[in-house]
C-alpha cells in the first residue's frame, strides 16, 4: 500500500468557519421559537467535512445577507441504527465530536435532533411545517442527492413543490471536489481510511482523522521492549484504518500539547497471538493511561505490518518508525495555520 501524494492540511485549516464555538446548540426546534426567521440547512453531517462546510457556510453567509439567523439541523442516534438496527453504522464521528465541530462554523444555531421510529414516517410536508411554524423557514439549503422523510419521499422536486407553497427558497448544492479530481464526501472518506489513506482522508475532512476510545489493560510485551503501547478500546462504530503502522498525534487528558504517537492497528506478527489491537506508543509520555480516554489523530500511513525474524529486529524498525514519525509531526507542526 503506498499513500497518496500531498500532505495533510496544516494545523488550525478547516475550509469555513470559525474554529470558535459559538452556536446556540438544542435538541428542540421549539427552542428557537420567536428567536427570527431562519436559513436552515439539514444533513447527517458525518465527519463534518469540507463538503459539509461549504454547505453551512453557503447557508450562514446568505442568512448575513439576508437578514436571517442561520440553522443547522442533524439528528442522532444514526438513522441507520433505528432503520436497520442489525447494522453497525460505520461513522467518522461520534456524537459529541460531531456536535462539537458543528459549533465551530459560524451557525447561529445548531439543532440535534433525536431520530425515532416514529420520526422515521414523517412524510416531508410534516417536517417542513414544523421548521416554518418554530422558526419561520425562509431558506432551505441541501446538497444536491439530498433526500429526507418517509420512504425518502423528499425528493428535489417535492422539496422545490413545498418551496412555492410554503413560501420559501430552496437552494440544492452540488458536491465539490478537492482540487477538482477528489470527490468530497463521508462514503468516500469512510473508503479512504478504511485503506489507510489518512493523509487524502484529512484533507477532504480539512483535519486529520481522530479515534478515540479508553486506554485498556492487555499484555504488556511492549513495554517489555522499551516501547510501551496505549491499547485502544474504540466504539464500534467508527471506521478504523487499514492495517499498519501509522504516525499519530494524541490527546492526552489534562494536557495541552498533542504528543506524537506511532501507532499500530492490527495483529502482531512477531507473538502471533491472532488479537487485533490498536496501540499508540506515545514518544514523549511516560505516564499512566489505563482507563483514561484517548483520541488519536491519523498524519500518515508509514508502513505496513511486517513479520521480523527476532525481537530485535522489531525493536530496531519500531526506532525507524519513530523518527519517522517524529520528522512527519514536526513537518505538520510548521505549515503555518491558514
Amino acid at each position: 500500500m503506498s499513500e497518496p501524494n500531498g500532505t495533510a492540511l496544516s494545523p488550525g485549516e478547516d475550509a469555513t468557519g470559525t474554529g470558535v464555538s459559538t452556536a446556540q446548540v438544542v435538541r428542540d426546534l421549539a427552542e428557537l421559537r420567536g428567536t427570527g426567521r431562519y436559513a436552515v440547512t439539514i444533513g447527517r453531517f458525518d465527519g463534518v467535512h469540507l463538503g459539509h462546510r461549504h454547505l453551512i457556510h453557503l447557508t450562514t453567509d446568505s442568512a448575513r445577507h439576508e437578514g436571517l439567523r442561520s440553522l443547522v439541523i442533524t439528528f442522532e442516534p444514526h438513522p441507520e441504527q433505528v432503520l436497520r438496527p442489525e447494522v453497525v453504522a460505520s461513522r467518522l464521528t461520534m456524537p459529541a465530536e460531531k456536535e462539537s465541530l458543528l459549533t465551530t462554523t459560524g451557525a447561529d444555531a445548531v439543532a440535534i435532533l433525536p431520530f425515532t421510529p416514529e420520526f422515521s414516517r414523517w412524510l416531508p410536508e410534516q417536517f417542513i411545517d414544523l421548521l416554518i411554524d418554530t422558526v419561520q423557514m425562509r431558506e432551505l439549503w441541501v446538497g444536491e442527492d439530498f433526500v429526507f422523510g418517509y420512504k425518502r419521499s423528499g425528493t428535489p422536486e417535492r422539496l422545490a413543490q413545498l418551496g412555492v407553497e410554503r413560501g420559501f427558497m430552496v437552494r440544492r448544492v452540488p458536491r465539490i471536489r478537492l482540487h477538482g479530481t477528489e470527490m468530497i464526501s463521508a462514503t468516500n472518506i469512510r473508503r479512504h481510511i478504511a485503506a489507510g489513506h489518512v493523509a487524502l482522508a484529512a484533507r477532504l475532512l480539512g483535519r486529520p482523522y481522530a479515534l478515540e476510545g479508553i486506554v485498556v489493560h492487555v499484555a504488556k510485551r511492549g513495554r517489555t521492549l522499551g516501547y510501551p503501547t496505549a491499547n485502544l478500546d474504540h466504539p464500534p462504530e467508527l471506521v478504523v484504518p487499514a492495517l499498519g503502522i501509522y504516525a499519530t498525534l494524541v490527546d492526552v487528558p489534562a494536557t495541552v500539547e498533542r504528543h506524537p504517537a506511532m501507532t499500530s492497528i492490527g495483529v502482531r506478527p512477531v507473538f502471533d497471538n491472532g488479537e487485533r489491537l490498536v496501540e499508540a506508543h506515545l514518544l514523549d509520555w511516560n505516564g499512566d493511561l489505563y482507563d483514561r480516554p484517548l483520541t488519536l489523530h491519523f498524519l500518515e500511513w508509514l508502513r505496513p505490518e511486517e513479520h521480523f525474524p527476532s525481537v530485535d529486529a522489531l525493536v530496531e524498525q519500531m526506532g525507524r518508525d519513530g523518527l519517522h514519525t517524529r520528522r512527519i509531526v514536526q513537518e505538520y507542526r510548521s505549515r503555518p495555520a491558514s
